[in-house]
């Protein structure tokens, strides 16, 4: 029988390169006062790093998986 598992591994990371161009939020006004935040982030690169060694896995990620990650970035 196999048996398959998703664990999270103590010594793994996610190390996530990005350009953050921040730009001051933007309003205007129709039916009431509306907000926009025209920042952008651009992704370099996404390694996944084990024991110190760094995989570089930016190509193989799709477009919702790099929405997600820069969704997850603590940006400020």
């Amino acid at each position: 029988m196999k048996k398959h598992n998703v664990e999270t591994i103590d010594g793994a990371e996610l190390l996530v390169s990005y350009i953050y161009e921040r730009e001051p939020m933007r309003v205007e006004e129709f039916h009431g006062l509306h907000y926009f935040d025209d920042s952008n982030v651009i992704l370099k690169s996404v390694e996944v790093v084990i024991a110190g060694i760094g995989v570089d896995i930016t190509d193989q990620l799709t477009e919702s998986q790099k929405r997600k990650i820069v969704k997850e970035l603590k940006l400020e």
